[in-house]
């Protein structure tokens, strides 16, 4: 509980941060986080409490089990304090090319202290197409 606490504090003083429930670490220097789709919950700011952050974990306990390297990741935008769970990945690549298909904004990038976002893929147009304009898309933001 003590490193729920110290976790709600960052994303209070800092506007975000990232927890390992297994190990206690919150933060990282290194990797970027990407989110997991439909993982994700939305808390008023002056009503987030500590007791969301447990019952976040609580509700999402099977796939944490399930995914050992998953974070609980928290951040504040506006008047609304967002929480997910975010996998931790070394390659930047990698983590444009599964944000992607995760339908995700953004990735954090942990040591640069970040925000990369990704702009929208191309919906409609042959396969080939859209494929092509993702592969721009990773290639623009690798460079």
């Amino acid at each position: 509980m003590s490193n729920f606490i110290e976790f709600k504090k960052r994303i209070d003083t800092r506007g975000g941060a990232t927890f390992n429930i297994g190990t206690g670490q919150i933060d990282f220097d290194k990797g970027f986080g990407v989110s997991l789709e439909e993982h994700e919950q939305v808390f008023v700011k002056d009503d987030f409490e500590i007791k969301d952050i447990a019952n976040f974990v609580l509700q999402k306990a099977r796939i944490i089990n399930l995914i050992p390297n998953l974070e609980l990741g928290g951040w504040v935008s506006g008047d609304k304090v967002y929480l997910d769970l975010t996998e931790v990945i070394k390659d930047k690549a990698e983590a444009i090319t599964k944000a992607i298909k995760r339908n995700q904004l953004a990735i954090f990038d942990f040591e640069n202290k970040e925000v990369i976002d990704i702009p929208p893929i191309q919906k409609t147009g042959t396969l080939t197409q859209q494929e092509s304009h993702k592969k721009l898309i990773i290639k623009k933001l690798l460079s």
